[in-house]
């Protein structure tokens, strides 16, 4: 069985060193091709596998799940309201590199400052393009309004998710990112890219916003019309919750992939993909 986490193929170039490259693009293919299994977890990782060389048969959609005691949510705690005038509380949370797409997030930050809309932007996370997004910060004057937070335990992400009023998703690429369900499950509203398996989680319009990969013009104008309109942004969160705590739970989740693994030991038991 293979779980699919990422195609080298669909990485923006620069994700990793020209060795792993190299190794990832020579193992992929036939990987695809001689698994009994393929857990795509997502609809665009499904499409990645077929069009990798995965027997139709093997491939099943089998997203991951979240379990939302993990992040230590305070129950006496509601989606932080958007009122009148308030700031806009945004949060990144990830790897700081080339496929998080935080450059686009920083161009966004920098047309809703001259836009005249309030917010504040903290960015969860260590990685290579630090340095460079921080040079970022201060060439686009962005100092007042974005702080880097720097890697936070896990226990301790539900408090910053539950103090934001939306969480962005900026990714250039992404199978399933982890944080749109931590969001989720925190009643906060995502806005993402469409990339990867985002739209997939994401129900544009009624969750969450999805906007075009690589588009700060996007990103920005979906950010303000959330500051614009709290009643709105509240109602996605709360659906939001709603679909992470059902159609993502790990029970549901689990059971879907016992169910498949039997189903490819079946079939291998039966000659039936030889």
């Amino acid at each position: 069985a293979l779980v699919t986490h990422g195609d080298i193929f669909d990485r923006p170039k620069g994700t990793y060193d020209s060795r792993l490259t190299w190794f990832y693009e020579r193992v992929t293919p036939p990987a695809y091709k001689h698994a009994d299994l393929v857990v795509a977890l997502s609809p665009h990782m499904q499409h990645r596998a077929l069009a990798g060389g995965a027997r139709p048969a093997t491939v099943a959609l089998l997203p991951n799940g979240i379990a939302p005691q993990e992040l230590n949510l305070d129950d006496h705690v509601s989606y932080a309201h958007l009122q009148a005038n308030d700031a806009l509380e945004i949060l990144f949370a990830g790897r700081l590199s080339v496929e998080k797409g935080v450059d686009v997030l920083l161009d966004a930050a920098a047309l809703l400052k001259r836009e005249g809309v309030r917010f504040r932007l903290k960015i969860v996370g260590e990685g290579p393009e630090r340095a460079a997004l921080q040079a970022r910060v201060a060439e686009q004057g962005l100092g007042d309004c974005v702080a880097f937070i720097g890697r936070v335990p896990r226990e301790r992400l539900g408090k910053l998710y539950q103090a934001s009023h939306v969480v962005c998703v900026p990714s250039r690429s992404d199978p399933l990112p982890t944080v749109v369900l931590e969001a989720m499950a925190a009643g906060v509203p995502v806005v993402g890219s469409d990339a990867g398996g985002i739209p997939y989680m994401i129900e544009d319009g009624l969750t969450g916003i999805v906007c075009a990969s690589e588009s700060a013009q996007a990103l920005a104008q979906a950010l303000s019309r959330l500051a614009g309109h709290p009643e709105q942004a509240r109602a996605m969160g709360n659906a939001g919750r709603v679909r992470a705590l059902t159609e993502f739970s790990w029970e549901r989740c689990g059971e879907a992939l016992r169910v498949a693994l039997f189903a490819a030991c079946d079939r291998r038991k039966n000659g039936a993909l030889a």
